[in-house]
């Protein structure tokens, strides 16, 4: 009789804890599915490329709202206004020359990891085509440079901002350029690199400049 009481027993506890075990895992299944939605709809969302003005874009570029986006989200808004930009013969750099210093700091700050990204992309591309199919790739990256150059300089042209420097060697917007500063910043990022990654970069623009020349024979 007393072996009967303690199967039974043993019985009612296995249901009650398997019970216990269910209800766990709904109540975790829920909070679970309560936070995905709750991220759906609350994670950051940037505006649509569209909809924005090229100093709209520069502006949300430089701001702690961009900062706070999801990396691939950065990536794709980031990518989205490069595209356009190229579109209409701008640059990114070009569009930031109003921003205040603190915000080109800022606008720095939070794309110069994506600058990297799109750069290292392209050269891995060029690497991993067969050697005959490399200066193809190059003739393509050099014509799509000159025609960011051309049609940045139509565009200067037409909205009248082709200004010329003055004494002090100054945009009209008396901001002093210095070309040695960016040179340092372009070199101390390549030397951030590990030495692989750094061969890669130095080795395409050696092939760039040699096809570049090559052209112009």
């Amino acid at each position: 009789m007393d072996f009967k009481k303690k199967r039974d027993a043993k019985k009612a506890g296995s249901k009650s804890g398997r019970k216990r075990t269910v209800i766990l895992v709904s109540i975790a299944s829920f909070l679970g599915i309560c936070c995905a939605g709750y991220y759906a709809f609350n994670r950051p969302v940037p505006p649509a490329i569209d909809k924005q003005s090229s100093d709209e874009m520069v502006k949300y570029l430089a701001s702690p709202e961009f900062a706070k986006l999801p990396e691939e989200v950065k990536k794709n808004y980031f990518k989205g206004v490069n595209e356009k930009f190229d579109d209409e013969g701008k640059s990114i750099r070009g569009e930031a020359s109003n921003l205040a210093d603190g915000d080109r700091q800022q606008l720095r700050d939070n794309t110069e990891k994506l600058l990297r990204a799109m750069f290292q992309e392209r050269i891995d591309k060029y690497f991993a085509l067969p050697k005959e199919e490399r200066v193809a790739y190059l003739d393509k990256v050099i014509d799509e440079m000159q025609k960011r150059r051309e049609e940045r300089q139509k565009a200067r042209e037409k909205s009248g901002n082709d200004k010329p420097q003055n004494a002090n060697n100054q945009q009209g917007n008396n901001r002093q350029r210095n070309p040695a500063r960016g040179l340092e910043r372009a070199k101390k990022r390549i030397e951030s690199n590990d030495s692989t990654t750094r061969a890669k970069q130095v080795q395409f623009f050696k092939d760039l400049r040699a096809r570049s020349a090559e052209r112009k024979k």
